[in-house]
Order: C-alpha cells, then structure tokens, then sequence
C-alpha cells in the first residue's frame, strides 16, 4: 500500500483520477468533494456545495472535475483553483453517473429520473435530453472517438447514442445467450443455430420462421452439423455427448457417449456414412450415424480439437486445435499424411475448398492462412483481423473465401488474388460460426450478441436478421420488413440497421417500415 487517505467519515460513493494523474478526487455521504495528490498523500482541497451525498465525479481531459449526486445537481470545479465554475440544474432526482466527452465540450448526466442529460460544460448550456429508459440510470459513459455516448440502468436495457444529434443508434434489452454454431442443410430448406442456451432451433429460411426447438442437451451446445441430404442434425457440447436428431419427427435418434470431456466440432462425411467428432479429450472419433456405434478413434493432437473439415469427396479429414497444428488425415484409413505448423497459437478453424486443392485455416494469433492441400504450402496468408480469428468458410463455387472473428467483422476474400472483396459489420460481439447456403448466395453467422444474421456476400449487406424470442420468434429484413410471431416483452426484437427498438416504436414516423405476413417469404431476401 502507497497511501492510505483519511479524511471520510462516511460511505465513499466514488473516486476518479484525473487524466494526467496529478490528482485523485473522492466522494460519499458526507457531501464534501475532496481532491488529493496521489504522489505524495496530502489532501489538496475540500469543496462544500452539494446539499445531499455525493456519488458520482468525472475528470475532463483538460484537467476540470464534475459531481453531482443525491441534489440532483451537476457541479464543475476548476482543480488548480478550487473555483466553482458552473452548476447545471435539470435532473428532478439523484444523479448516478456523470461522464465527460474525450474533446471536454460535452458532460453526460443520468440518473432517477430516467433521463440522460448532455450539457455544454464551458456555458452550462442543456444541450440535449434522451428519452428512453423506463427506470432509473445507473452509468453513462463516451466511447473514445466521442461518436457515442451509452447508458444503461434497472430496466436491464443498453442504450447507443449519437450525442451529436440525440439519435438512437442501438439498443440492446437483456442479455441473450450466445450462438456458436451455424449452418444451412444441403438443400437449403433448413437453417439450423445452437448456443449456449442447450436448445437446438431449426429455422425456414425461406420464410423466416422459427420451425424448431430440439431440447435435451444439458450444457451449453458448441457445434452442429447437417446430415448431406436432410434426414438428421448432430450436436453436441459441454455436456460431452453427440446427439443425432431426425429433422422430419423432431426426435432423438442416437445419443453418441464416449468422449470424457467438451465436444467442440461435429462434421459429416459428404457420403453420410461416418460423423467425425473432436473436442477437449485430444481425440478425433468416427461414428456411424445409421448405427450409432463408434467406428475409429484418432489421436495425435497434444491439445483440445476444435476444428474439423472434410475435403467435397471425403477421402480428407483435416484437424485443428490448441497445440498450434493442423493435421490431414486419410479419412479411410484414418493414416496421418501431413501435419503443418504455422500458428504460433491455437487453431480454431480450418476449411476445405470445394475442389480440395486449398485448406483455409484460422487461429488465435487473427491469422488467415491459406495452404496447398497436396503439399502443405503456405500459399497465402492475411494479417488484417485484429482479434483471433474462430471462423472461416468457402463458398461453395470456391470464388471467395469469408473470415470471422472475436471483434465481430466478417471479412471476405478472393483467394486466388488474395484481394479483400468486403466486411460484413452488424454484430456487436464475437462472431463464432459462418455457412453459406448450398447455392452460395447467401451467408449465416452467428455469435455472442445471440442472434442469427442472414448476408449478401456480393453485395456485402446485411438481408435478414433472426431473433429466437422466449415466446416466439422474429425475422426482420433491412428493407424495414418484418415478422414477428409472439410476445416480445422482455427482449429486444426489432432490428433496423444498427437500430433496436420497441414493437411499433418508429411506425408513426417510417412509412417504410411494414410488417409482412408469416407465410409470406421471409423479410429482406424473398421479396
């Protein structure tokens, strides 16, 4: 311990150092601000001025200080001096948090009183009000760049502003859980997402509808797998068991035991005759779907598995996991024929072209590299993903090649020229899987902000927007279309953009905004 600051006799609500770190200020119950040198201890100066408690204090980059708290009033101080420069009245209840903007010219307030306040600090000017939250705010605070100002608070909502114009740009309402695993069925009538919830949903997207929910896993599912030809879907996860599901009942058709811990990936052979397995136990098994009963095990892998992919004819299984390797294996014979090292960390995908003449790989070092199958060669590799990259996927012509990763961009490619033909931008967290549709035409991807985005890769925009809601279901097109079947109290469910707002929320004031019936095709990519 460097110093121990006494002087409080009450519950300190807050403390806050100032950007260049010549001081550190405090407050609480005793409504006193105080403002002391961090290097040496020494209580600098007291202020008195607030008639309630104090909870929250901010610094500008320029070194001024804002309380406000319990009087609901918003007080900036000028440090050197000891000055009160401005006192801003507005709020008709306690002030939470506070927030200066990166230039100084803006200061946020919010509180009890539901609304985030935008002052001018140099005039006291009240720049703006938002509106929104039906309860009390508890934060407020700028991104970096200044370009938004978020808010959340007990209404379990998170606000995005543009504090230049007061427009809502986002909104999220509760949390959802997290999708791990997307993809479509061969003949593109399915579109299958599972994720941390435990629950297998199955969606038309032709229509947009939620078509299915297979429930019985009992921890969170981490991949799924289309049968080639439609009849079953595997999945499996944390709880260590591969399930095989018949699509036409809706039932359980095999539950696979074996493996003694997570099971990360699932992929079937093109021929449907074995379903390849591998997770944190370091093996590789092969299981025969019809039968479920386990036909080979594989080991060589000195980490947990993650990735696997089958080459179009099936003679090729390619693996990737922690120990940093990617092994191709004679899917026959289950004979190693190559291993390649070329990722100092751990791989999380890896993926086929459709002529098998070039294996796509992805890892935690936000690495794209792709190799000559036949021999191991690195024949081209992109560095532009800042996180680590957990997805990648050709589409099914092989003229483009799509990356995903933990900072939420989808990046496509042309792997001959090695040329960036796009970024996908629209989820607001990790993306964790991708899949075209059979014809190429479209892509899946999913992650953890929960929710499944359908895109257009040639024209790099987001189409379709689905959201599993806990009583229903909505697709929702960025043509402003939409369907919505079921209750959506509680969660947010429409989409605009970067938008979310209530149901009918912006109706009155977009025309364009229409909703489309449920048998109708589905919004943003039949019409």
């Amino acid at each position: 311990m460097e110093h121990a600051l006494t002087g409080h006799i009450f519950v300190v609500w807050s403390v806050n150092f100032s950007a260049d770190g010549r001081w550190l200020a405090s407050a609480g119950d005793g409504q006193i601000v105080r403002l002391w040198n961090p290097d040496t201890g020494s209580l600098e100066r007291e202020w008195v001025g607030h008639s309630s408690a104090v909870l929250c204090l901010g610094f500008s980059g320029d070194g001024k200080l804002a309380s406000a708290g319990a009087d609901g009033a918003v007080r900036i101080w000028e440090p050197d001096t000891g000055a009160l420069l401005r006192e801003l009245n507005g709020h008709t209840g306690p002030v939470w948090s506070l927030a200066f903007a990166p230039d100084g010219q803006q200061v946020a307030s919010a509180g009890d009183d539901r609304v985030v306040r935008i002052w001018d600090p140099n005039n006291g000017d009240s720049i703006r009000e938002l509106t929104g939250h039906t309860d009390e705010i508890n934060s407020v605070d700028y991104s970096p760049d200044g370009r938004w100002l978020i808010s959340s608070g007990t209404d379990r909502r998170v606000r995005v502003w543009d504090p230049a114009t007061g427009f809502l740009a986002r909104k999220w309402v509760g949390h959802t859980d997290e999708i791990n695993s997307v993809g479509f069925s061969s003949d593109g009538r399915w579109l299958a997402a599972v994720g941390d919830d435990r629950v297998v949903r199955i969606w038309n997207p032709a229509t947009g509808a939620l078509q299915n929910k297979l429930t019985g896993h009992t921890g969170r599912i981490w991949s799924m797998a289309f049968c080639p030809g439609g009849r079953w879907l595997a999945s499996a996860g944390a709880d260590g068991l591969v399930r095989i599901w018949d699509l036409a009942m809706g039932t359980l058709e095999h539950e696979l035991t074996g493996h003694t811990g997570r099971v990360r990936c699932l992929r079937f052979a093109p021929d449907k005759s074995r379903l390849a397995s591998s997770g944190d136990d370091r093996l590789i098994r092969l299981w025969d779907p019809v039968a479920g009963t386990l036909e080979r095990e594989w080991t060589g892998h000195a980490g947990r598995v993650r990735s696997l992919a089958y080459t179009r004819d099936g003679r090729k299984l390619a693996s990737g996991g922690d120990d940093g390797m990617v092994r191709i294996w004679d899917a026959a014979t289950g004979t190693l024929e190559r291993e390649w090292i070329g990722h100092v960390g751990a791989v999380w995908a890896v993926w086929y072209s459709p002529d098998g003449s070039r294996l796509a790989v992805g890892g935690t070092v936000g690495k794209v590299s792709v190799l000559e199958s036949t021999n191991g060669k690195l024949e081209r590799e992109w560095t532009s993903h800042t996180g680590a990259v957990s997805a990648v996927a050709f589409s099914p012509d092989g003229h483009r090649l799509v990356s995903a990763g933990t900072v939420g961009i989808i990046r496509v490619w042309e792997p001959g020229s090695g040329t960036e033909l796009g970024r996908l931008r629209g989820h607001t967290g990790a993306v964790w899987s991708v899949g075209f549709s059979p014809d190429g035409r479209w892509l899946a991807s999913v992650g953890s902000d929960g929710v499944v985005r359908i895109w257009d890769v040639v024209t790099a925009s987001l189409r379709t927007t689905l959201i599993s809601l806990t009583d229903g279901w909505a697709a929702l097109g960025a043509n402003l279309s939409y369907k919505l079947y079921g209750h959506p109290t509680g969660e947010y469910w429409y989409t605009l953009g970067l938008c979310r707002f209530e149901p009918g929320e912006l109706d009155p004031y977009i025309p364009a905004i229409r909703r489309v019936p449920r048998e109708g095709p589905c919004p943003g990519l039949g019409e």
